[in-house]
């Protein structure tokens, strides 16, 4: 591959699927490293990003990991409310995209945004990542479960993992979508 994935893209690369390049980063002993995915393959591959709380901060498609990554972090501590119309946006933007929604379920405005959320989960793919189970609200989870896909994080190793799993058979081209 003439390159070490720890400093720079691998040449050719950009030629390679994403099952193709999970090999290769597991052969170099980097398995489940999508970051280097999306760095070798950033011409290609565009994240948007929506975090939410109270408020929201939204970042449009980009290559740009890091500003991805600055956009995801920021903590608000304050209640959640989920931007509806921001997500279907996004997602009608670019349909049948990947939406990765990661919460503790206790959204406050799911209902009022619902439409909205409903609308985005046909463009694209809904996958939700319900983090701390044990609080979370039922209602709210059943709800989102009825968009696409649930898997339930309890140790954050887990939601790296998934995360990772999921949007490499999705990239690769196999359904993830399926009844619980």
């Amino acid at each position: 591959m003439n390159g070490n994935a720890n400093n720079a893209p691998l040449n050719y690369a950009a030629g390679l699927d994403l099952c193709q390049y999970e090999e290769v980063l597991a052969v170099l002993g980097l398995k489940g490293d999508l970051r280097h995915w999306y760095r070798d393959q950033s011409y290609c591959i565009e994240i948007a990003a929506i975090n939410f709380s109270e408020k929201y901060l939204a970042l449009p498609r980009t290559r740009d990991l890091n500003a991805v990554e600055d956009v995801l972090v920021e903590f608000f501590s304050t209640r959640t409310h989920i931007p509806g119309k921001a997500i279907r946006a996004l997602a009608e933007e670019r349909p049948g995209c990947l939406i990765l929604c990661i919460t503790d379920t206790h959204i406050q405005n799911l209902y009022q945004e619902w439409d909205d959320i409903k609308k985005a989960s046909v463009a694209g793919n809904f996958v939700l990542f319900c983090i701390d189970q044990a609080y979370g609200d039922k209602h709210v989870e059943e709800a989102l479960a009825s968009l696409g896909r649930v898997y339930y994080i309890n140790r954050l190793e887990d939601l790296v993992s998934l995360v990772v799993d999921v949007t490499g058979r999705a990239y690769c081209g196999e359904s993830f979508i399926s009844s619980q």
